[in-house]
């Protein structure tokens, strides 16, 4: 047997105040929050971290919840 590693990628979102709420589900649900921060305008910023192979899928599913307005870093 071989050990499989499964390649992780670590990304920081910003989703506006607008779809903050909705989109702390859509993400918990697909990538382990490994932190977090609301900001005073009512932003969410998420550190989380994914599987690289679901990554495009993933930035697919944020950009169309909230219009392309997230933000990736």
């Amino acid at each position: 047997m071989l050990p499989i590693k499964i390649k992780q990628k670590k990304v920081t979102i910003t989703v506006p105040a607008l779809y903050a709420g909705k989109m702390y589900g859509v993400v918990s649900t697909r990538a382990k929050i490994l932190k977090e921060e609301w900001k005073n305008d009512g932003s969410w910023q998420a550190t989380v971290e994914l599987s690289a192979g679901l990554y495009p899928e993933f930035i697919d599913l944020l950009n169309s919840h909230t219009h392309g307005t997230v933000i990736l870093q």
